[in-house]
């Protein structure tokens, strides 16, 4: 499989590595490097990653990969693995159901 990134996804890493460089650039281009090699997985083991269970029915499922704070999301497309979105799990929980929501519209 092959690992595609949304748009959402790459902002995210990108607000991810700003905020971050605020106080550090190395530290910034570390973070995003070792969220980008967590993700390395999925490319043979596409499942490794729990399901995120939603109280509706979803016709698309998403699995998640936690790396530090950082909930990586993630959908598996024919052949792909599409990383969605990247959330601090710092945020209220709420924000990431809507920010799905609104991906899966």
């Amino acid at each position: 499989m092959e690992i595609q990134w949304s748009e959402t996804a790459l902002v995210d890493l990108d607000s991810i590595y700003n905020f971050i460089a605020l106080d550090s650039e190395k530290y910034a281009i570390q973070e995003i490097e070792k969220i980008l090699e967590s993700t390395r997985q999925l490319t043979d083991f596409p499942l490794s990653g729990p399901e995120i269970k939603f109280r509706e029915r979803k016709t698309r499922s998403y699995r998640y990969l936690v790396h530090r704070n950082y909930k990586i999301v993630y959908s598996i497309r024919n052949e792909d693995v599409l990383i969605e979105t990247v959330f601090d799990t710092h945020q209220n929980p709420k924000k990431l159901s809507k920010k799905l929501k609104t991906r899966l519209q």
